[in-house]
């Protein structure tokens, strides 16, 4: 492949995950505000607007683990042909992450809260934690 080609194939590859990253990481906020966590008083546009950042969010640190997977492996298109070791590595650090996340932002500063239809592990949110592993 050449180098002009390769270089498109990186491109379209970071754009495709982070654009499906925050599409779903959209939908999955919006569910999760709604459902599971306690209720915020804001109107619709600042709602809007604070779901959007959390999924931007979100798309922001899928794209970092999968390029921290790319560096560990050197291979930036591993998505192509990718390893069961490779997928292991992101998930083992979506899970780190999202464990540093939800500890620091529901125990430790207390910016958010569950409703009790939350199901937690050690008190912190399963869901949030399966997130950034899907």
């Amino acid at each position: 492949m050449d180098n002009h080609l390769r270089k498109s194939h990186i491109v379209l590859t970071l754009v495709v995950i982070f654009v499906i990253s925050l599409l779903l990481n959209y939908i999955w906020e919006s569910a999760h505000e709604a459902f599971l966590y306690q209720a915020f008083k804001f109107k619709a546009d600042i709602y809007i607007l604070m779901i959007m950042e959390a999924a931007f969010v979100d798309a922001s640190l899928v794209l970092a683990i999968y390029l921290g997977v790319a560096g560990l492996w050197r291979d930036i298109l591993w998505v192509r042909s990718m390893k069961w070791s490779q997928l292991s590595a992101a998930i083992a650090a979506s899970l780190i992450i999202a464990v540093a996340i939800e500890y620091r932002g529901v125990l430790l500063l207390k910016e958010w809260a569950y409703l009790p239809a939350m199901p937690t592990i050690y008190r912190i949110g399963l869901t949030p934690l399966i997130q950034l592993s899907v």
